[in-house]
């Protein structure tokens, strides 16, 4: 089951500074927060867990970015099926 991490649940798991999490962010070896709220950020635990395991087998900033990229892209992907079945039983 996928969890949802506030901020200092990911920067424990991880154990960096929040200036650092947000540095990685910026340089794309880190995925972006999904906003929760006018003042409250979340990652899906599948995500951190992806970067940790990444990150104990070495890979380098350029295989971060990547799958950072592909973890940001899945996001959208069940909720486009979902959007596409509604749209089509509506139709």
């Amino acid at each position: 089951m996928v969890t949802l991490l506030g901020r200092q649940a990911v920067q424990n798991a991880v154990d960096i500074s929040k200036s650092r999490l947000y540095r990685r962010i910026e340089a794309g070896t880190f995925p972006h927060p999904i906003k929760d709220g006018p003042r409250r950020s979340v990652w899906p635990s599948s995500e951190i867990e992806a970067i940790v395991a990444a990150t104990i087998a070495g890979a380098s900033d350029s295989e971060l970015r990547e799958l950072v990229v592909e973890l940001e892209r899945a996001r959208t992907d069940p909720y486009q099926k979902l959007k596409a079945e509604l749209d089509q039983a509506a139709a």
